[in-house]
């Protein structure tokens, strides 16, 4: 039989909290005695613990989830893009990419490996890096509490992208007139890649969204315009701003900017005459595959043209 321990040995153990302790007690964590006379078998809290995460050990990565199973499985709130649970002890992230064209993103590090950067918690005024999940986030790596991210790109369906680590010291950046915190994700699983259509269809998405906007609102958002994406899937994908796409095309207005011709045709999707953007910083090539810089141009508008169809495979098979 194992030794029984207090209530200050078990946290220290378990790297909890007091707070994480009195929640799991009211959940039926195994105790004996009451008040500082508590004391707790090991085992019997190792096997309640497991039992309470199993239906997480369940969750299969790069499957799709609603929100009810996530709230189950995790014990969690069911609102909200950082949701701790105290019952399963962990803190649970959700990537929403369909609902603001300013969000996460990814990036490929010098290693190969894909990494998100996660944006904090907190929606009005400028984020507080110690407060409530930013603080449970930025202390992960030291105070036992496991990382689960979902990443969501369709409306309801959450898919499934298991644990992940901070990779780095977490920065500040301006997003909407507010600072916000940035928190670099490195992803545990290595040996599942999103879909290339799932990262095309979240692309035409937000280019629907950006091209509501007015020319002169999407002036504006360029300037401010955030690095591109970089995904590994199936081969490496650049999710490009699509503040700069639309208002590249906008300011066109149909006209290709390299032979000064109409565009050839009208696009099926949106009924506008049909142009490429082309980024003069050539996204592909093995001597760009970790450069920062290359990937930073996609997203600025003095790197993009609009191009009809001929002018713009021309430009990018020749690198020109």
């Amino acid at each position: 039989m194992s030794d029984l321990v207090d209530a200050q040995t078990l946290q220290q153990i378990l790297h909890i909290s007091q707070h994480t302790r009195n929640h799991m007690e009211k959940k039926g964590l195994p105790v004996t005695g009451s008040g500082q006379a508590k004391q707790y078998n090991i085992e019997d809290v190792q096997t309640w613990i497991q039992a309470q995460r199993k239906r997480i050990e369940s969750l299969v990565i790069g499957n799709t989830y609603n929100n009810d199973e996530i709230t189950t499985a995790f014990q969690c709130s069911s609102q909200g893009g950082m949701r701790r649970s105290h019952t399963t002890n962990t803190l649970v992230l959700l990537s929403n990419h369909t609902t603001d064209i300013y969000e996460d993103r990814a990036i490929v590090n010098e290693s190969g490996e894909e990494m998100l950067l996660y944006t904090g918690m907190g929606t009005t005024g400028d984020q507080d890096l110690h407060a409530t999940q930013n603080k449970t986030l930025y202390e992960s790596n030291e105070n036992g509490v496991p990382v689960y991210l979902f990443e969501t790109f369709e409306p309801k369906q959450h898919i499934f992208r298991g644990k992940v680590t901070l990779a780095e010291t977490p920065y500040q950046e301006r997003q909407k007139d507010r600072k916000v915190w940035i928190f670099p994700l490195r992803f545990l699983n290595h040996n599942y890649a999103l879909s290339e259509i799932t990262i095309q269809y979240k692309q035409d998405v937000k280019e629907q969204q950006a091209r509501s906007l007015d020319i002169q609102t999407l002036r504006k958002r360029t300037e401010n315009a955030e690095a591109s994406s970089e995904r590994l899937t199936q081969t490496k994908s650049f999710d490009r701003n699509p503040y700069v796409t639309a208002y590249v095309k906008q300011h066109a207005e149909g006209i290709c900017e390299n032979c000064h011709q109409p565009a050839p045709f009208i696009s099926r999707k949106n009924q506008m005459p049909y142009l490429e953007v082309h980024h003069k910083v050539p996204p592909i090539g093995r001597w760009f595959r970790y450069n920062r810089k290359c990937i930073s141009d996609l997203s600025k508008l003095s790197s993009s043209s609009a191009l009809c169809y001929g002018s713009y495979n021309r430009r990018r098979w020749y690198f020109i």
